[in-house]
């Protein structure tokens, strides 16, 4: 009896055991197989590529970014803007241009700051129109240059009220875009200086910890004047045409554009930027645009509006008219050009650099100081470097 129930248990042992094979056996081999099918998978086709997840190239960006953050790299984006009135569509380059400038005096020790322009110069514009991949390729772009934050705004105009509401947000790089930190402020337009000060105070505490006594002095360099006095000095710039499809000689390698020849080939990622390798800008190509700054500074002040024109690749009626507007406004003019970085592709080259403008308002006698940051397209034609305009953040 005792060696029945016994077998019997051995029986029910085996039974179970056997069950037991019947399911774990065809889901191990399952696993093995699956295995085997992904390492011999092909990569990630560039459309559909996720960039937070293929490639090992984005994997090691994104350690190189989290694990290098002194000096911290910061990228000032668009400030986006709806339909605005002409008389306003000054407002978000002027309010970004001193955005970009305070940050660069910070200092660069502690931060370096780039922009959405020489984002779009390295990398090449954007084609597409959707928000949603806009961001996507801008980060792309931004972790390919070693940029650990961007710091992209909205801005609103009320019809009715005439407010202005403006609102930033910090998002991270190194972490897929996550928000640092976000403040909003609105006010009146006669008080714009005002609220950019709100704003830019609110990042410089609260995101950078800035003390209070620097907090001030960085904002008042450079904003002694009225919104009016920065309107002027925006619409007197030289402004690229963005309309123009550029020639292949002369288009930023990157998204949606060819890339010039070189000794180099240029390098694909992931996600199908094609990004030229970095070269040093020749010193002799150096010195000739800082040669064109200087000049150029020198006719502002001269405040004579056809020796502006001889260093501009064009000048419009429009700006021709703005430049007059500018200076029969400022007396006893005085144009700083400093700061200057330099990237030159062939024949063609972008400066981006601190201007500062000092002069004595006409007709009301008030002492004015203007300073912004400005990135510039600049051309060779005929072996000289000439100013073809303002490169905007949406190119």
């Amino acid at each position: 009896m005792r060696q029945a129930r016994g077998v019997k248990s051995a029986v029910k042992r085996w039974g179970k055991s056997v069950k037991r094979r019947d399911v774990v056996v065809p889901i191990v081999t399952a696993l093995i197989g699956a295995a085997a099918v992904w390492n011999k998978r092909p990569p990630c086709p560039p459309p559909k590529c996720d960039w937070e997840e293929c490639g090992d190239f984005v994997q090691r960006a994104l350690k190189d970014c989290a694990d290098q953050r002194k000096p911290l790299k910061v990228a000032v984006m668009e400030l986006m803007a709806g339909q605005l009135p002409p008389e306003d569509e000054w407002i978000p380059d002027s309010t970004r241009q001193r955005l970009e400038n305070i940050l660069v005096n910070v200092g660069a020790t502690e931060l370096q700051v780039s922009s959405r322009a020489t984002m779009a110069f390295t990398c090449g514009p954007i084609r597409t129109k959707a928000p949603k991949d806009r961001r996507a390729e801008e980060m792309k772009c931004a972790l390919m240059l070693g940029i650990h934050k961007t710091i992209s705004g909205n801005l609103s105009i009320s019809m009715t009220k005439s407010e202005v509401s403006l609102s930033v947000q910090v998002q991270d790089v190194c972490r897929s875009g996550v928000i640092d930190a976000s403040f909003a402020h609105e006010e009146s337009k006669p008080r714009l200086i005002e609220l950019q000060n709100q704003i830019f105070g609110d990042l410089l505490r609260k995101w950078l910890n800035i003390d209070e006594e620097t907090i001030r002095g960085l904002l008042a360099k450079g904003s002694k004047g009225t919104p009016e006095d920065f309107k002027r000095l925006q619409e007197s710039f030289p402004h690229a045409h963005e309309d123009r499809t550029p020639r292949a000689s002369e288009a930023p390698p990157g998204i949606g554009a060819p890339v010039a020849a070189s000794s180099q080939k240029p390098e694909p990622y992931a996600w199908g930027i094609t990004m030229a390798h970095a070269q040093e800008t020749p010193s002799s190509e150096k010195d000739a645009i800082l040669e064109l700054l200087r000049q150029y500074g020198e006719a502002l002040r001269s405040r004579t509006v056809d020796k502006c024109e001889e260093l501009q690749v064009e000048m419009t009626e429009r700006q021709r008219k703005s430049l007059q507007d500018y200076f029969s406004s400022a007396n006893n003019l005085s144009v700083d050009i400093s700061k200057v970085d330099i990237t030159v592709k062939g024949d063609d080259a972008l400066a981006t650099f601190t201007r500062t403008d000092r002069f004595t308002e006409v007709p009301s006698g008030r002492d004015v100081e203007l300073e912004v940051r400005v990135s510039t397209l600049l051309t060779k034609q005929n072996g000289r470097w000439k100013i073809r305009g303002l490169m905007k953040p949406s190119y």
